[in-house]
């Protein structure tokens, strides 16, 4: 992006999403992207993965991010780290951050579910920088998924009504 790819360019982009509702739902989402050059190279990456999952049943829901990763940042020329919820300066004009995550239960008294996603690695602008304004953001490999099921309602238990006893009759006396 734009068409000239001075912004954002990328040699490859693979993505993917499966879920199998029912009782026992699952979803899993996944991103990768390789060859990553940002803002004329101020930002390059080797390549990016995003993957979430989740899954729930009525006894019990989870999700995550795990298998997320970033390989081979470079920011103005230096290799850094990335690691859950790093952030780089690039220059006095913005930041990197990488593998922002989260999740979420959906659990209700009625339904369990949970959800879970990441976005491997987000640049954002503090002033403006190659014609885009400041607060642009830029975000590479996302992947979400959520998974929920519905707890059938119990049915309430029918009391049986409570057995009346009946008078007992006074007993004939032989005349």
């Amino acid at each position: 992006y734009p068409a000239d790819g001075s912004v954002v360019n990328a040699g490859s982009v693979t993505s993917g999403a499966f879920a199998t509702p029912g009782s026992s739902a699952t979803a899993s989402a996944s991103a990768q992207v390789s060859t990553i050059s940002i803002f004329g190279g101020d930002v390059t990456v080797s390549s990016v993965t995003a993957t979430s999952k989740a899954s729930a049943n009525s006894r019990a829901s989870s999700a995550d991010s795990q298998g997320s990763l970033v390989s081979g940042l470079v920011v103005q020329g230096q290799g850094v780290t990335p690691g859950v919820g790093t952030q780089f300066p690039i220059g006095d004009w913005g930041y990197v951050v990488t593998l922002q995550e989260g999740k979420a239960s959906l659990d209700a008294e009625d339904a369990r579910g949970a959800r879970a996603f990441v976005t491997a690695l987000q640049v954002r602008l503090t002033a403006d920088h190659y014609g885009l304004p400041a607060g642009t953001e830029v975000m590479i490999g996302y992947a979400e998924a959520s998974a929920k099921v519905d707890i059938a309602a119990k049915p309430e238990r029918k009391r049986k009504p409570p057995v009346k006893a009946q008078p007992k009759k006074p007993a004939k006396k032989p005349v």
